[in-house]
């Protein structure tokens, strides 16, 4: 099965979009920390969110290899790597750095990913037109 371009653009929005969701889970933990119950429910989501963003990167280097070797910046391998920790390797989980990698690396690779989704979507613009 041959993927279209525009295939590539929707899961590169699904990739940005599960980025912003781990910034809002994030944001959220980081005020719900001074209640434990909240502080684990939180933690659980942040998790959960990390793996989404993980299974979006996988998507994308699996279906479109190219956009992954063209664009490093995007970071799909950690993000794939933690993806995989967290599905399988639950007890590896160190929070601090599911914290970094939330507060850090997710952020810096949404902010790629933006830009090479508004390269994509103007190049398919210009080849339209």
């Amino acid at each position: 099965m041959t993927r279209e371009p525009a295939d590539a653009i929707e899961a590169l929005e699904a990739y940005v979009q599960c980025g912003h969701e781990v910034t809002n889970v994030r944001s959220w933990t980081l005020a719900a920390d001074a209640d434990p119950l909240s502080g684990r429910v939180g933690r659980l989501a942040l998790e959960r969110a990390i793996q989404n963003f993980g299974e979006a990167a996988a998507r994308i280097k699996t279906h479109y290899p190219e956009l992954a070797r063209v664009y490093p910046e995007l970071q799909l391998p950690p993000a794939v790597a933690m993806r995989a920790v967290l599905a399988h390797d639950y007890d590896r989980i160190i929070p601090a750095v599911a914290d970094q990698t939330a507060d850090q690396d997710i952020p810096a690779a949404t902010v790629a990913a933006e830009e090479v989704l508004r390269a994509l979507l103007a190049e398919r613009d210009r080849r339209d037109r």
